[in-house]
């Protein structure tokens, strides 16, 4: 759809989240979108009445740097090289729920077998849980692949790490969402774990290795995984931070988000975060055994 040299101008874009251009770009069709993009880096400045001229003129306005252009295009050429899917916001593979998401992005970078999978649920917590949550996580990402659900998480060691090892143990394809680029995964036992995901799902990031990196780059990570899935599912959190803005953005969209009630809860501050994510709105669960109660009042988790 794109040559290289579109696609290296999407993924800078991408990279420094210019969010006025990539939503007007997202909101045009790809046929304009390749039209602007290659009059643009053709050195057009965007005068006259055709709908890609005010994206040509957009772009200018960016002030794009060609040295960065250009190693962000290689970035995407030993990505292609390499066998790694390059999925635009224009492709039929892209995943349909992610479209409405906040702030969506232009592409993203797969490596695996499976990708987007279907009718995909978000399971997440802390990286610091308890036991009890540890093993929940695991049962709940094995249950869901089970019943034929994809299973998404991010690879940080606890409750996400869980949830997709529970994921592979049952069968299942799970995708794992990354903050950080393909290349930049670790400790080694995440490695591992990456590799087995994408043997048998994907591991999918939306950056290259030429975005600048920071804290809130995993917060970003988290608005693609609630964002591709129909429901969501807190394992175990302290209720701050990015798990209560998951929720938040989950139920604004009008998707079902879940919070597991462990009854007695081994630290003060999960139990504390379980009755906040509660509070706005998050549907309890208990245990895995306990979800056909929750079918029976129609509250669909499978």
């Amino acid at each position: 759809m794109f040559s290289l040299d579109e696609l290296g101008l999407i993924a800078y874009l991408n990279d420094n989240a210019l969010a006025a251009t990539n939503r007007s770009l997202m909101e045009s069709s790809s046929d304009v979108v390749g039209r602007a993009l290659d009059r643009y880096l053709s050195n057009d400045n965007g005068a006259g009445p055709a709908p890609e001229d005010l994206l040509v003129r957009m772009l200018n306005e960016r002030k794009i740097g060609r040295d960065a252009l250009a190693r962000t295009t290689c970035r995407v050429r030993d990505y292609l090289d390499s066998e790694i899917g390059v999925v635009t916001c224009w492709d039929a593979s892209y995943p349909v729920a992610l479209r409405s998401a906040q702030d969506p992005p232009l592409i993203l970078y797969v490596k695996g077998r499976s990708f987007p999978g279907s009718d995909q649920v978000a399971v997440l917590g802390i990286s610091t849980p308890s036991e009890r949550g540890l093993e929940l996580a695991y049962e709940l990402g094995a249950r869901f692949a089970q019943r034929g659900r994809t299973v998404v998480s991010g690879l940080t060691k606890g409750i996400d790490a869980q949830a997709i090892e529970g994921a592979l143990s049952a069968g299942g394809a799970p995708i794992a969402m990354l903050g950080t680029p393909l290349s930049d995964i670790y400790p080694e036992e995440i490695k591992t774990l990456a590799s087995e995901v994408a043997g048998r799902g994907a591991v999918v990031s939306e950056l290259t290795e030429e975005a600048y990196l920071h804290p809130g780059r995993f917060l970003r990570r988290d608005r693609l995984i609630g964002g591709m899935c129909g429901s969501v599912v807190i394992v175990e959190s302290t209720g701050t931070g990015a798990m209560a803005r998951l929720v938040e953005h989950t139920l604004r969209q009008g998707r079902k988000a879940y919070v597991v009630d462990q009854g007695r809860f081994e630290n003060p501050d999960h139990e504390a975060g379980f009755k906040i994510l509660r509070d706005m709105g998050a549907v309890p669960i208990t245990r895995a055994e306990d979800i056909a109660s929750q079918e029976a009042r129609q509250e669909r988790l499978f």
